[in-house]
C-alpha cells in the first residue's frame, strides 16, 4: 500500500507532467501570443542565438527589459536546434511544470491534507489559460523563480545559516535579471530580516546577514550592470530613478480596484474559481491536520 509520501510524490510528478503537456496542447495551433514587449524579447533571444549580443533587430542595445528570459530561450534554441518561438513554448512548459512541483512540495510542508493540495494545484493550473504561460513574456519564468525562492526560504527557515542569506541574494539577483520589479520583493525580504534583528537585538548578526545577501545579489547582477554601463549611449537605455507616487498613479490604482466592482466575464470566472477553492478548503479543514491515512 502506498504511503502518504509516495502519494504526494506521485501527485507532484503527475501535475508537473500534465501541466507541461497542457501548455504544449494549448499552444499547438497558434503558438505563443505576442505583445510589443514580446517583440523585444524575441529579437534579443534571436540576436543572442546569432552571437550578436543583447540587441534588437536593428542592432540597438536593449536594457529596458532584463536579459535572463531571452537568454534562457536562446539557450534552449541553441541546445535543441528548435526555433526561438518553439523554444519559448518549451520554456513556458518547463516553468509551469516546475511551478506545480514546487507548489505541491511547499504545500506538503504546510498542510498534509492531500485533497487540499490537489484543489489548490488545480486552481494554480488555471494560469495555463491566462497570458502568463501562453505569451512570449517573462512573467511565467518570474513566478517560477518566486516559487524557488519560497522553497529556499522554507528549507532553511530553521537554520538561517550562511546558505540561507547568500542563497536569498543569488535567487533575488536572478529574479531581478528576469524582471526589474523583483527589487520590491528583495527589499521587502531585507526589511523583514532587519525587523527580526531588531526583535532579537542582534545588530552584528544583522550586518553579517545583510552582507551575505548583498554579496549574492551583487555577484549575480554585476555582469549585467557592467555590460549595460558600457552601452549607456544606446537609444534603448533605461535609467534607474526614484520618485514619489503622484496623483495619476493613485487614480490608476483606484480604477483597478473599481474594476473588481464592475468586472468583465473572465474576471468573474476567476473570482468564482477562487471562492469555490476557498469553500472546498474550508469544508476539508477538519481533516487538514490528519491528512489521508
Amino acid at each position: 500500500m502506498m504511503t502518504n509520501s509516495r502519494i504526494e510524490l506521485f501527485i507532484r510528478l503527475a501535475f508537473s507532467a500534465g501541466s507541461f503537456l497542457m501548455v504544449l496542447l494549448v499552444t499547438r495551433h497558434f503558438n505563443l501570443g505576442f505583445t510589443p514587449d514580446s517583440i523585444e524579447y524575441y529579437d534579443v533571444a534571436k540576436s543572442l542565438l546569432n552571437g550578436q549580443g543583447i540587441v534588437d533587430s536593428q542592432g540597438h542595445f536593449v536594457n529596458h527589459w532584463p536579459p535572463l528570459y531571452s537568454a534562457f530561450v536562446a539557450f534552449i534554441a541553441w541546445g535543441s536546434t528548435l526555433s526561438v518561438h518553439a523554444s519559448a513554448i518549451i520554456l513556458s512548459a518547463i516553468c509551469i511544470a516546475t511551478l506545480n512541483y514546487g507548489f505541491l512540495l511547499l504545500m506538503s510542508s504546510v498542510n498534509k491534507n492531500i485533497l487540499v493540495q490537489v484543489l489548490l494545484c488545480l486552481f494554480l493550473n488555471s494560469l495555463i489559460f491566462s497570458t502568463l504561460f501562453t505569451t512570449f513574456l517573462s512573467e511565467g519564468l518570474f513566478l517560477t523563480e518566486v516559487m524557488l525562492l519560497s522553497l529556499h526560504l522554507r528549507a532553511y527557515s530553521d537554520k538561517k545559516n550562511f546558505s540561507y542569506f547568500l542563497g536569498f541574494g543569488v535567487l533575488g539577483g536572478l529574479m531581478f535579471l528576469t524582471r526589474y520589479a523583483a527589487i520590491g520583493i528583495i527589499g521587502g525580504g531585507v526589511l523583514f530580516f532587519l525587523y527580526q534583528t531588531v526583535q532579537k537585538k542582534d545588530w552584528r548578526g544583522s550586518l553579517v546577514n545583510l552582507a551575505l545577501i548583498s554579496l549574492g545579489f551583487v555577484v549575480t547582477v554585476f555582469p549585467w550592470i557592467a555590460y549595460s554601463f558600457n552601452k549607456a549611449d544606446s537609444v534603448a537605455h533605461r535609467d534607474a530613478g526614484f520618485h514619489l507616487i503622484n496623483f495619476t498613479q493613485l487614480s490608476q490604482t483606484l480604477d483597478t480596484l473599481l474594476f473588481w466592482i464592475n468586472p468583465t466575464e473572465s474576471t468573474l470566472i476567476l473570482i468564482g474559481l477562487s471562492a469555490c477553492s476557498l469553500a472546498l478548503i474550508w469544508i476539508l479543514k477538519p481533516w487538514s491536520s490528519r491528512g489521508l491515512r
